[in-house]
């Protein structure tokens, strides 16, 4: 009971790492070839085709170990991340990546319109249920929109939206750092 009465101090302010959701290039063309995505690819794409599942903060293209052997077509993409060596292959074929930042509940609202899609099969019908009227039918239904990124993520979606990668230039985003960091200190003054 001694260690309740001595003063606790210093802890570790850990913040929970959000883990995309992985998608390789590889398997991306798989589903293009078949005609399941088209060439402008977006997240909802990917999870009203059921690419992929259990997204929780957002997907990130990554490359596969075996080399692509199918035509690359040019690909215009928005997810949440890609590597490096993806962006790269995507942009040498005329392609374009572009970093959408999604919080979680603009993802449940995108897993939400991807499953009512598929409420429309027809051997769903017996699970439709009748409009119940309430105050909130005549309003427009929820639409997954783009959010601005928290600030721990801004500098990652700025840097990629000024046509520079997302991480590679080292040197360049620690100077941005320390600019923002003395324009905060001048402001507590």
């Amino acid at each position: 009971m001694l260690w309740r009465r001595t003063p606790k101090f210093g802890f570790p302010r850990r913040i929970p790492k959000q883990r995309l959701t992985p998608v390789t290039l590889q398997r991306i063309l798989q589903y293009i070839q078949l005609g399941k995505l088209s060439t402008e690819i977006t997240m909802l794409d990917l999870l009203s085709c059921r690419i992929t599942h259990g997204v929780k903060y957002g997907i990130k293209v990554v490359g596969s170990a075996a080399p692509i052997t199918a035509p690359i077509p040019a690909i215009h993409m928005q997810v949440t991340h890609t590597s490096d060596s993806v962006r790269r292959i995507i942009e040498d074929h005329g392609g374009s990546v572009n970093f959408v930042y999604f919080n979680r509940l603009n993802i449940d609202r995108m897993k939400g319109s991807a499953l009512r899609d598929r409420s429309s099969d027809p051997w769903k019908e017996h699970l439709v249920y009748p409009c119940i009227r309430t105050k909130f039918a005549n309003q427009s239904p929820k639409v997954a929109r783009q959010t601005t990124p928290p600030p721990r993520l801004r500098l990652r979606y700025e840097l990629q939206s000024s046509g520079k990668s997302g991480w590679s230039n080292q040197r360049e985003v620690l100077a941005i750092m320390y600019v923002r960091k003395s324009r905060k200190s001048h402001k507590r003054l």
